[in-house]
């Protein structure tokens, strides 16, 4: 109804969750990439693993490669479409 998507994970099949894979928002009728969005959503994502598995915060030259790197690779990807 959200238009979200259902991921049935079952004992024994392989399944698997891609938290780069960038889809186009719908604003009206026209579609739209929103990379700033998805930037933002790579970089907690991976805070979020370094503040549990490696029991530290990312400092600032981090978050900034991190959002360097993304925005290179998903420009790179534009261009492949």
């Amino acid at each position: 109804m959200l238009g979200g998507k259902v991921i049935k994970i079952e004992q024994g099949k392989a399944a698997g969750i891609n938290p780069f894979e960038l889809e186009p928002d719908i604003k009206g009728k026209s579609q739209f990439l929103n990379i700033l969005d998805k930037v933002a959503e790579i970089r907690a994502l991976l805070a979020t693993i370094s503040r549990n598995y490696m029991h530290r915060t990312l400092n600032g030259t981090e978050i900034t490669e991190i959002e360097i790197v993304v925005n290179e690779l998903y420009a790179e990807r534009r261009h492949y479409k």
